[in-house]
């Protein structure tokens, strides 16, 4: 038999069920002294070795937090998760980050397993708020960046995706541009649907109409693999002998457009200005500075854990919207 067998393995052999076998070994619960006898001579025949991780989780479950991130590669969640760990640490709370690669499924394994006894409470970057809603989750619950619409009991730290939206398309509008926005192929969620907003109550309060939304048939991780989209649009859009101003739904979308337009000559910002949201490293680092909106993620991380906290220490959770902040960033695009 195979060193460091399974509880399931025991239970083969000893000829009794898998929660028996765990009783006797977690010393709990109604057994016969044979039946434990029995099980415990054929588990140290077998060299077992209780999982001391699974065991740990058990007995610490209010020591961990389970953090749940759509892409951990992206600049913008790995600044939040990694202050948020630090700040967890900090007041006794250890972090088990759990990414899910923006797939509602895989978001939803991670939170059941997690939610089973593993974690005193979450702090969820979610992919698909519907996901959640379904799981029908009694943990403290502190959500991060993406708002779903849970109702009671939710609370939610967020930029203020919405005044940032207006706040772009004001500044390009008085530095004489004509308005337009970039966004990219994305699930439904409310940062991307407030920053939408804000650019278009802008352009209602200002008279200016027609469709002035592109959206580019990629996602912001993939904005740079096929550059054609934005080549066909600000053709278009340069055509109109006039500046033209562009609002990018992030950083990344932002220096996309800005690198096809420095290879079609088009000055920037004399006849292209281009306004980012995030303050990314992109938007320091790509071929000029990039004017944007600086998301504060040191604050939203610090808010979410508090928010958290005071759950759990209260053991009770008020539903609440925590907005943080924004800024607008000058630089060298508009």
């Amino acid at each position: 038999m195979k060193n460091n067998l399974s509880i399931r393995d025991i239970a083969k052999l000893s000829g009794v069920s898998v929660s028996t076998v765990s009783r006797v070994l977690n010393n709990n619960g109604r057994y016969s002294e044979a039946t434990k006898e029995k099980i415990l001579k054929i588990a140290k025949e077998n060299g077992y070795r209780p999982n001391s991780l699974a065991r740990n989780l058990r007995k610490q479950a209010s020591t961990f937090i389970g953090i749940i991130v759509p892409d951990i590669s992206n600049e913008f969640f790995a600044k939040i998760v990694k202050d948020c760990e630090q700040l967890l640490f900090s007041i006794g709370y250890l972090a088990i980050v759990c990414n899910t690669e923006r797939n509602p499924e895989l978001e939803k394994r991670y939170i059941e397993k997690l939610s089973n006894h593993m974690v005193a409470g979450f702090i969820i970057i979610s992919t698909n708020a519907t996901t959640i809603r379904n799981l029908n989750l009694t943990l403290p619950i502190v959500y991060i960046d993406r708002t779903p619409n849970l109702g009671e009991n939710s609370i939610s730290v967020s930029s203020d995706n919405y005044l940032g939206g207006k706040i772009a398309t004001k500044y390009l509008i008085r530095s004489n541009a004509d308005p337009y926005m970039f966004i990219t192929k994305t699930i439904k969620q409310s940062t991307t649907e407030d920053r939408i907003s804000g650019f278009k109550d802008v352009l209602i309060k200002e008279n200016i109409e027609g469709n002035r939304i592109f959206s580019l048939n990629t996602t912001s991780d993939c904005v740079f693999s096929d550059l054609r989209e934005i080549r066909k649009y600000l053709d278009t859009l340069i055509e109109k002998r006039k500046k033209i101003g562009i609002f990018a739904i992030n950083d990344k979308v932002a220096a996309a457009i800005l690198k096809v337009a420095m290879s079609k000559k088009i000055k920037i910002p004399e006849e292209l200005s281009i306004v980012g949201f995030d303050d990314i490293s992109i938007s320091k680092t790509a071929a000029m500075p990039i004017t944007t909106i600086s998301q504060n993620t040191s604050s939203i991380s610090s808010q979410a854990v508090n928010a958290l906290f005071e759950c759990l220490n209260k053991n009770i959770q008020i539903s609440r919207k925590i907005v943080i902040p924004i800024e607008l960033i000058k630089r060298a695009t508009a």
